[in-house]
């Protein structure tokens, strides 16, 4: 589909049962998703999202904090309004600033991605219906996000132990909320369709195919409560990675200097592409590479 992005934005959003399956720099091919459920499902989000009463709407409140546990509060947040039958807005308001800052600078806001500086700054609409000045208000009462946190947590439990919940519906939820604008879509090709973006000066030529990509989190991860994890030794991350790893170019990325050293050191034999000095390779970010994440 050829023209402006905004154009095929727009049709996009009002059209959920199709999907990208091919594109390029300027152009993106859809097709209907093949998938039954995913379908079903997409037009049923649509149009609770569009076509309920926009005084009943169910407000959320955009996290800043690390990308995946901002989605996943809005997918948990989604699957309430979902079964509550009502459309769902966000914002990026809250107690702290005005702003998501993957939209803006943390700390300033400044060098917004649009002026709204929200998630919609890259993805398609979710809902026609606002968020008004009193539902920010009401979100930053502390004892109206407790009931919201309670009224979450008792829906989640129940379809637990109902055996209704699956973890399909969060994979589905997050890619309907994750939607690219075509600009981003644009953007994204762009650079991958350049090798000599994927990384920094000098080393766009010290990766190559076949590889793999092992990202090592470690840093805060045993800091948050009930919600910390230990730190996965290298060693695990080869075992899950099996033959998929076998024989191949290994970027690891990682925030903790003990992983690089214990990966050169445990496994001399693979052929990783940091030495134990080069603390700053493992901030590198790599495009289309298999990825083996958290064993």
């Amino acid at each position: 589909m050829d023209g402006a992005p905004g154009s095929v934005d727009d049709w996009w959003s009002t059209n959920p049962e199709w999907e990208v399956i091919s594109e390029n720099s300027t152009t993106q091919c859809f097709g209907m998703i093949r998938d039954g459920f995913k379908r079903q499902l997409y037009r049923k989000i649509y149009d609770t999202m569009n076509g309920g009463n926009c005084s009943a709407v169910w407000n959320t409140v955009m996290f800043s904090s690390g990308w995946g546990a901002d989605i996943l509060h809005l997918v948990k947040d989604l699957k309430l309004a979902l079964h509550k039958g009502v459309p769902m807005q966000i914002t990026a308001a809250n107690s702290v600033n005005t702003w998501w800052h993957y939209a803006a600078i943390k700390k300033t806001g400044e060098t917004p991605t649009c002026p709204e500086r929200d998630m919609f700054c890259h993805f398609l609409a979710l809902s026609r219906c606002k968020t008004s000045l009193e539902t920010f208000d009401f979100m930053r009462t502390h004892e109206n996000v407790i009931k919201i946190l309670d009224e979450k947590e008792e829906y989640e439990y129940k379809h637990k132990v109902e055996g209704n919940y699956e973890d399909s519906h969060t994979s589905l939820l997050r890619g309907y909320l994750m939607r690219q604008q075509t600009w981003l879509r644009h953007a994204v090709f762009q650079y991958l369709a350049h090798p000599e973006n994927m990384f920094f000066s000098g080393h766009a030529s010290s990766l190559q195919a076949p590889c793999a990509v092992i990202h090592v989190r470690r840093g805060d991860v045993i800091l948050h409560g009930q919600s910390s994890r230990r730190y996965f030794a290298i060693r695990e991350y080869i075992e899950k990675g099996g033959e998929a790893l076998e024989g191949k170019q290994l970027l690891l990325l990682t925030d903790d200097q003990n992983a690089i050293e214990e990966a050169i050191g445990q496994f001399p034999d693979r052929n990783w592409t940091c030495e134990p000095h080069q603390v700053s390779c493992v901030e590198w970010r790599v495009g289309e590479y298999s990825a083996f994440q958290e064993p």
